[in-house]
């Protein structure tokens, strides 16, 4: 899906937002990864929010990507002591 600058910002600002990540830091802004809903699809979009009062946050024109949830199990291998005796 096709987007303005116009749309992407609107879409963070007002659009149903279901995720932001905050990327990297850079010295005046950092990147943003959001979720966006739009007529019950999710899209990711991305953008800059500057970290100054002096620096705007960037909506740059994009080509919106499809994206759908999906779950993980996540495994995790724990040491415990061993009992003995009895």
């Amino acid at each position: 899906m096709k987007l303005t600058e116009k749309q992407v910002e609107d879409l963070v600002w007002e659009g149903e937002v279901v995720k932001t990540t905050e990327g990297e830091n850079r010295r005046w802004s950092r990147t943003i990864t959001s979720i966006v809903k739009i007529d019950s699809k999710y899209y990711e979009i991305h953008w800059d929010e500057g970290l100054t009062e002096n620096n705007e946050n960037y909506y740059p024109e994009q080509e919106a990507i499809e994206v759908k949830s999906v779950e993980k199990t996540i495994i995790v291998k724990e040491w415990i002591p061993v009992k003995k005796g009895n």
